[in-house]
């Protein structure tokens, strides 16, 4: 399961901007900011294209679940690129 937290972590965590996500999606940067605000949801297809994104980067169904898992317990709302990552 994504989340709003779940896909702005894995996004850091696969050095992807913002902008570089949206451009492989082919939607909207404001689109990412929303979603990552937890302003939107994520749609089903969407949904699919982020995990097949995240796929090509090295992250399995089973790592995208843990990440959710931890992000979930730990409540990491603030990662930033500053903070090390």
């Amino acid at each position: 399961m994504l989340t709003s937290e779940s896909v702005k972590f894995i996004r850091l965590l696969t050095d992807l901007t913002q902008n570089e996500l949206a451009e492989k999606l082919r939607v909207d940067r404001s689109l990412i900011s929303r979603i990552e605000a937890g302003e939107r949801t994520i749609t089903p297809a969407l949904v699919r294209q982020l995990k097949e994104i995240f796929y090509l980067k090295g992250w399995s169904e089973s790592d995208l679940s843990l990440i959710y898992e931890v992000i979930k317990s730990r409540k990491l709302k603030h990662v930033t690129r500053k903070e090390g990552l």
